[in-house]
């Protein structure tokens, strides 16, 4: 693959996540007022991206991932947990709201959010 080839297949790959994220607030306001539980509609996209994180963490060669090093769990779970909180607060913030709205104030708390995840990832001394 030469370059030029691989620098079109990033840009359409940019698209498509910019895209897939896009639609994700609407979709979601969507399925909370055609009477999906919120909790129900969390299980279900976490439990779909799990499943493919499994799937993409055993077609990882072995030296890559290391998931026996308890730290790694840990610090895996801490960030899991965080991250299945923002999504309830959010997902539940758009029963009440519009999804222009929640999108505005979702700007103001992604930022604090990834400062914390940072602090997670330092490294043990």
């Amino acid at each position: 693959m030469n370059d030029r080839t691989k620098h079109l297949l990033g840009d359409v790959l940019l698209l498509l996540v910019a895209v897939i994220w896009g639609i994700g607030f609407p979709a979601v306001k969507l399925a909370l007022e055609g009477g999906l539980p919120t909790f129900t509609q969390l299980s279900m996209r976490f439990a779909i991206a799990s499943a493919g994180l499994f799937v993409w963490q055993a077609m990882t060669p072995a030296g890559k991932i290391n998931l026996k090093k308890m730290s790694t769990v840990r610090h895996g779970l801490i960030l899991g947990i965080f991250l299945f909180l923002g999504f309830a607060f959010q997902t539940a913030a758009l029963v009440y709201t519009t999804v222009i709205k929640k999108r505005i104030s979702d700007r103001c708390l992604c930022r604090p959010r990834s400062f914390c995840q940072l602090g997670v990832f330092q490294k043990e001394s």
